[in-house]
């Protein structure tokens, strides 16, 4: 266990009832170290209404894009899914075999307003990131939690996300 997740176990108490498991423990506290109601370390968490990768979003039903903050890091996390035909009739795949992905990019250095991703710096991870189905914008919004969650963790545990990783 982390000192974050410890320190947020022992200064919270059992979040997760009695005998919580350390799976439950450690999102608790993710989900605390992200809210910023405690003074140990936080991954700001800015949720943006645009699409933040793939040059069709605008033709994508659904986009989620949130910016994660953590000292000096900046790393977006991308979801696009259910791209309407250029026809304007049904869906179209968006990359092989899918309808739904997720990316995570750090930000744009010369970007300094926005923080949009720099799609040539791609950060690795390792929750599923793709749907190969239409109309799963449930599962598509969980894939793309999970990957929020799954990098404010590495972030807090000290991982910079250098390039080549």
């Amino acid at each position: 266990m982390s000192n974050a997740v410890l320190n947020a176990h022992i200064m919270f108490g059992e979040p997760c009832g009695e005998g919580a498991g350390l799976n439950e423990i450690a999102d608790w506290a993710v989900e605390l170290l992200m809210s910023g109601h405690s003074d140990i370390p936080v991954v700001q968490r800015t949720e943006r209404g645009w699409g933040g990768h793939f040059c069709c979003a605008h033709r994508c039903l659904f986009r989620r894009n949130t910016l994660l903050e953590y000292k000096d890091i900046k790393i977006v996390v991308s979801t696009v899914g259910m791209m309407q035909s250029l026809i304007g009739e049904g869906f179209e795949e968006i990359g092989y075999n899918r309808y739904y992905e997720t990316m995570a990019f750090h930000s744009d250095p010369e970007e300094p307003r926005y923080h949009d991703a720099d799609v040539s710096r791609e950060v690795p991870f390792d929750s599923p990131w793709s749907i190969d189905r239409l109309d799963a914008d449930d599962e598509a919004n969980a894939m793309h939690e999970a990957v929020v969650k799954e990098i404010a963790s590495r972030l807090l545990q000290g991982e910079t996300f250098s390039e080549g990783e």
